[in-house]
């Protein structure tokens, strides 16, 4: 998509029932590592924006907390998207 001149806005997207299904499967460590260390520098890299799936049926970002002696020290997974947005945001 980064080579087609006429697409401007590139937004990724995962709360698609699928890959939502298997973000959810991971345990909180693990989806703060997929969205700090995989998606969210990759939005300049790869000329994309990452909309950030807040709140699902079944999941909230508010609710999923990493662990205290993880990276990210117990630090919900919506405060770390708040992070990741005022630091990648492109906007």
């Amino acid at each position: 998509m980064k080579n087609e001149s006429n697409i401007g806005l590139r937004l990724l997207y995962i709360d698609f029932p699928q890959p939502m299904m298997n973000f959810s499967a991971l345990s909180p460590d693990e989806e703060a590592k997929v969205l700090n260390h995989n998606i969210a520098p990759a939005q300049s890299k790869d000329g994309f924006i990452f909309v950030y799936p807040i709140m699902q049926d079944f999941w909230n970002c508010s609710t999923h907390v990493t662990s205290q002696g993880s990276n990210f020290h117990g630090k919900s997974l919506y405060d770390l998207m708040k992070d990741l947005i005022a630091r990648y945001d492109r906007g």
